[in-house]
């Protein structure tokens, strides 16, 4: 953008994240399953699933552990939002 922050980088970026959010399979949003957009080399990120383990698990993603599960705080905080209407 302009390099300001102000309400209409707020708004932008809003939108991209509700741009990222399956309205008729919210399980299936990219917002839950790949929560930064970008290609990076982490793959599961913490809150997201379980990443590694002492027992060799990895990549375990969110939705496998039960709900209020402390391997996925972020994505419950996020599907909570969404299931909420995910207002401005």
């Amino acid at each position: 953008g302009d390099g300001l922050i102000d309400a209409a980088d707020d708004l932008a970026f809003y939108n991209e994240i509700r741009g990222r959010i399956h309205p008729s399979d919210i399980k299936a949003s990219a917002l839950l399953r790949h929560p930064a957009g970008y290609n990076h080399a982490g793959g599961v990120q913490d809150g997201f699933g379980l990443a590694s383990s002492a027992v060799g698990v990895v990549g375990v993603t969110a939705d496998q552990y039960a709900p209020g599960d402390s391997h996925r705080s972020a994505y419950d905080m996020f599907l909570n939002w969404i299931l909420n209407g995910a207002p401005y």
